[in-house]
């Protein structure tokens, strides 16, 4: 597959993403409402189906994309990184985990500039998510690859200025 017509689908699918898209079965608050229902005694836990399926079908057809072949799999998730905004950054990272490509997530954290605050905190936000949903997927050194590019973000993170202070010159 050349890589104009990689990208081309790639974009499509991505184009679909919505702001408010739903990559589980169960979203965070129902979550933490179904947890919390049972700790009162007045409901059942979240079933482990419920918690780690992923339904989102940006992901599921990156994935079927990247599985199809005719292309090499470095070239898609360069074109596939290459795509992240604050509104896809989500799709684009859990689809990444799942293909086992937790460097190129951490990666894409890193070539991010330092006020392109938006798309940062969906990257990360993204990579919560999914060691809160699936830990299963991180092994002890993809936990300190993380904690190593989280180390060196924090530095990067802007420093919000108090109202009435000047900004840098």
């Amino acid at each position: 597959m050349p890589n104009d017509d990689l990208q081309g689908k790639i974009r499509l699918i991505l184009s679909q993403v919505k702001s408010y898209s739903t990559i589980y079965k169960i979203k965070e608050g129902e979550l933490l409402s179904k947890r919390l229902m049972k700790v009162m005694g007045k409901g059942d836990d979240a079933t482990t189906e419920e918690v780690s399926t992923v339904v989102n079908e940006q992901v599921i057809l990156l994935k079927i994309l990247y599985g199809q072949g005719g292309h090499a799999s470095d070239e898609f998730v360069k074109i596939l990184s290459g795509e992240v905004n604050d509104v896809n950054a989500a799709v684009i990272v859990h689809t990444l985990i799942e293909l086992g490509r937790l460097d190129a997530v951490l990666t894409i954290a890193a070539s991010l500039k330092r006020d392109n605050i938006d798309v940062r905190r969906a990257v990360w936000s993204a990579v919560g998510e999914k060691l809160r949903r699936e830990p299963h997927r991180f092994s002890d050194d993809d936990l300190e690859a993380i904690e190593a590019r989280r180390t060196v973000e924090i530095p990067r993170i802007p420093r919000l200025r108090r109202s009435g202070e000047d900004s840098p010159r």
